[in-house]
């Protein structure tokens, strides 16, 4: 799932088998109320250049990092 220059508030994510970053959201303003990642090939979550407020999130198997954020 990327995200790029987009705005959204109360997000429910439910991603799973990603082959590479299951989120990835640059230039973004999101509030994500949650977020259930299972299996990603590399990072759960990855942000940049943005505004993000992660209120519940849970991360499993994620190859990675669990959160990469710069």
């Amino acid at each position: 799932m990327n995200f790029v220059s987009t705005v959204g508030e109360d997000l429910k994510l439910n991603v799973s088998g990603s082959n590479y970053d299951a989120v990835d959201a640059d230039f973004s303003d999101l509030s994500i109320a949650t977020a259930h990642i299972t299996g990603a090939g590399n990072d759960c979550i990855d942000l940049s250049s943005g505004t993000y407020i992660l209120s519940k999130v849970t991360l499993l198997r994620c190859d990675d990092k669990g959160i990469s954020a710069g």
